[in-house]
């Protein structure tokens, strides 16, 4: 929940923002500890040994470029135009924009 933290600091209605983590947050601890416990588990994915893995060697190169996100999404919108010249090279960084998502499906 830190980087979605992150997320949170961009929403600029800082009241609703407050409330809808608030919220969020304990919702998604709660459900975690209700998995773990009706699993009998000690850990999310347990019994997933390949995925947690996966998701361990993932992290350390996702986690960034989440950083990465919302300090350009920061920046497009602290724009005076967010639509004008100097948006272009933030848009075509945001892992969200149209041009990227056609990238990776032409790609992909």
């Amino acid at each position: 929940m830190d980087i979605s933290a992150l997320y949170v600091e961009l929403i600029p209605n800082r009241k609703l923002a407050k409330e809808i983590f608030s919220t969020i947050a304990p919702e998604y601890e709660r459900t975690r500890e209700s998995v773990l416990s009706i699993s009998g588990h000690g850990s999310l994915l347990e019994l997933e040994p390949v995925t947690r893995q996966a998701v361990q060697l993932r992290n350390p190169y996702v986690d960034p470029l989440n950083y990465i996100q919302v300090e350009t999404l920061r920046r497009l919108r602290a724009l005076a135009d967010p639509e004008g010249p100097q948006a272009g090279p933030l848009r075509e960084s945001c892992v969200d924009d149209k041009r990227n998502r056609f990238r990776v499906e032409e790609t992909g």
